[in-house]
């Protein structure tokens, strides 16, 4: 999926997956088409030439066109239930979503793609993704989610429904919003739907507060500097690790634990180099090693450093949990 791991954006890309994904394409389209109808009605987008689709004729071209007049629909539904404050917003964020594999009363677990792609949002629109210790991208992914992870109903029309998104920090800090959306069925044995939708948030801080927590959390993801050198007068190796997390609470933490392990273990023949990269809750570490530690050796031992200070998740305290690792580059430096 590129840049995100649990959406397809753009209604080109997401009519891409549903063709190839579907059971059904005839009536996932049908679906699609009475939301633009929907649309029609209430006068948020113009008028379509046809929605009715017969058995043997190609669907995909209008299919593809319907998605996009069906984003539009959801935008304006948004702009209807979630407009700005002209006092309170410092910003707005908005994002088109597709997201294939949501949570389902069966599994109503936000997954950790969905709350790492929520923060990747945030953190592109320089909110950091942890306030307070209080992961935004979980808090706001649930809310998000809240008819299928709460179990409840809204009185909403069938085509188009919306979730409330309201997270407050204390008195200072506070976000607000929602998800509009509409499910689109896969027809496929045993399989769900998945949700074509649009997001709306507002970021409703203080331009002052807004510094001052940035600053603060940008203190807290400084991963303290462990005393260990590996002379770079002879050839050494550089490897960059990413460390996909399922929480963004605490991993600053737990990686400078991490890292003085390996210092007292490896007795400075692996050398960690600030600073950490941070794209949501996917970290990448780089580390300065003789030649005779090879990238994999690196690896193996930050993962068991991890192993030893990261706690074992619970049901009250369930993130993080140990991070999937893997190798992004190596490279051999000859001063």
């Amino acid at each position: 999926m590129g840049f995100w791991d649990s959406l397809i954006h753009g209604a080109t890309e997401v009519g891409k997956w549903v063709g190839g994904h579907a059971g059904d394409i005839l009536k996932a389209a049908e679906t699609v088409a009475k939301v633009v109808t929907f649309g029609i009605e209430r006068g948020l987008v113009q008028p379509a030439k046809k929605i009715h689709f017969d058995d043997d004729e190609n669907i995909l071209p209008k299919f593809f066109g319907d998605l996009g007049l069906a984003a539009d629909v959801l935008a304006k539904y948004a702009d209807q239930h979630y407009p700005a404050s002209p006092t309170r917003t410092l910003n707005t964020i908005n994002l088109e979503a597709f997201w294939p594999s949501p949570p389902t009363l069966e599994a109503p677990e936000v997954p950790p793609e969905i709350s790492g792609d929520v923060n990747k949002l945030l953190v592109l629109n320089s909110i950091p993704a942890v306030v307070s210790n209080l992961d935004l991208g979980q808090v706001i992914a649930q809310q998000m989610f809240a008819q299928v992870t709460n179990k409840i109903t809204t009185d909403d029309d069938d085509n188009v429904l919306h979730s409330d998104i309201d997270v407050r920090v204390g008195d200072r800090f506070r976000i607000t919003g929602g998800l509009c959306y509409y499910k689109i069925p896969l027809g496929n044995p045993g399989g769900d739907n998945a949700w074509h939708s649009y997001l709306r948030l507002h970021n409703e801080t203080s331009p002052e507060t807004m510094r001052e927590i940035l600053l603060t959390e940008k203190r807290k993801l400084a991963i303290e500097k462990v005393q260990v050198h590996v002379s770079t007068s002879e050839p050494y190796n550089t490897t960059i690790i990413t460390a996909t997390w399922n929480g963004a609470r605490g991993t600053s933490e737990y990686t400078t634990k991490a890292i003085q392990w390996l210092h007292d273990q490896y007795q400075g023949t692996i050398e960690y180099v600030p600073k950490p990269l941070i794209d949501g809750t996917n970290y990448t570490y780089r580390f300065r090693s003789g030649t005779d530690v090879g990238p994999g050796q690196i690896l193996a031992a930050f993962s068991t450093a991890l192993h030893k200070v990261v706690p074992k998740p619970t049901d009250d305290h369930p993130l993080p949990s140990l991070p999937t690792l893997q190798i992004d580059h190596v490279t051999t430096i000859v001063p």
